[in-house]
Order: structure tokens, then C-alpha cells, then sequence
């Protein structure tokens, strides 16, 4: 008897393997969203909701079965944490997702922007030290 392809699991609408849910839960509660609402910008909570469902909606069986085996592994610390703040892990878990997904982008537009600032700030010095030996 052949055994069946494995199906490819997918987090949202991206392929993940295996052992990446593992390092993914494991991450989410340490960079959890709940710790940055202070920082958020209006509209990007309900952007973290909106794209976390979907995330969710998207996600695969098999993603979805080994989200939850991770789940249970949780600590007491980290189950006392989601309670205190009234989420369950597997919405915490997709919104901390998105979350990270914005922070990401800010973060890489500010590295965009000081590596443009840089620039500029480069050439008007090299003006300057132009200008002077002139």
C-alpha cells in the first residue's frame, strides 16, 4: 500500500516546513503583540485582527493540527499570560503574526530611510569639504 504525499503546510498563505511551527510558537509568545499595543498606530490593531483572521482562514489542516500540538505544550507562565489578557492562544498566536509582520516592515522602512539619510548627509558633507578647499 503507497503511502499518500505528504500535504504541504501552510501558515496563512505561506508554505512552512515542519519544524518551523515549532520555532514560530515558540517566538510568538516573546514578541507577542500584547506588549507593543502601546505603540501601535491607529488603525494597525484592527489591521492585526482583520490580517490575523485571515491568516487563520488560510491555514491548512496540518499547519492548523501541529499550531495546536505546540499550543499545548505551553508553559503555566505562558497560559497564565494569554488569560490574564483575556486571549486564547491560537487567536494570540495569529496575531502576533501580524503584528510581527508590521514591525518588520517599520523596521525595515526606518533602515531605508537612515540608509537615505546617510546618503544625504554624506553628500552634503563631500559638498562642503569642496566648498572649503576652494
Amino acid at each position: 500500500m503507497a503511502s499518500q504525499p505528504k500535504q504541504p503546510l501552510f501558515l496563512g498563505d505561506k508554505p512552512i516546513g515542519d519544524a518551523n511551527v515549532g520555532f514560530i510558537l515558540s517566538n510568538t509568545v516573546s514578541t507577542s503583540y500584547l506588549y507593543h499595543l502601546d505603540t501601535l498606530q491607529p488603525g494597525e490593531l484592527e489591521y492585526i485582527k482583520y490580517d490575523a483572521a485571515r491568516k487563520l482562514a488560510q491555514t491548512t489542516p496540518g499547519a492548523m493540527q501541529e499550531i495546536l500540538r505546540h499550543l499545548y505544550r505551553m508553559t503555566p507562565a505562558q497560559n497564565r499570560f494569554l488569560q490574564t489578557h483575556k486571549v486564547d492562544p491560537v487567536t494570540h498566536f495569529f496575531r502576533t503574526l501580524a503584528y510581527r509582520e508590521i514591525a518588520d516592515d517599520k523596521a525595515q522602512r526606518q533602515r531605508i530611510a537612515a540608509s537615505h539619510s546617510g546618503q544625504a548627509s554624506a553628500k552634503a558633507n563631500a559638498h562642503v569639504r569642496a566648498n572649503q578647499n576652494v
